[in-house]
């Protein structure tokens, strides 16, 4: 498990070095959003406001599962304490 750690880390900060200080392989510019594509980030960025005003929908289609993960923890933590 340390291995794993150390090398992801070791990875990340390569890439990291890559992405901010390597040299850029292509200098030609990046083309402008077409409307499709600003369409789609428009209704992914309502979506993000409503859910983040009004969550109780996303949290109501979850409640069943949480409630028996609840239960299911609950009973096993009450077995572990003295």
């Amino acid at each position: 498990m340390v291995f794993g750690v150390v090398f992801a880390s070791i990875d990340a900060l390569w890439m990291m070095q890559q992405v901010y200080y390597g040299t850029a392989k292509s200098e030609k510019a990046l083309p402008a959003l077409n409307g499709r594509e600003v369409l789609v980030l428009l209704t992914l960025a309502l979506l993000l406001v409503v859910l983040g005003f009004y969550p109780q929908p996303v949290l109501d289609t979850s409640k069943n599962v949480m409630e028996s993960l609840h239960s299911l923890y609950s009973i096993s933590f009450s077995t572990l304490r003295p």
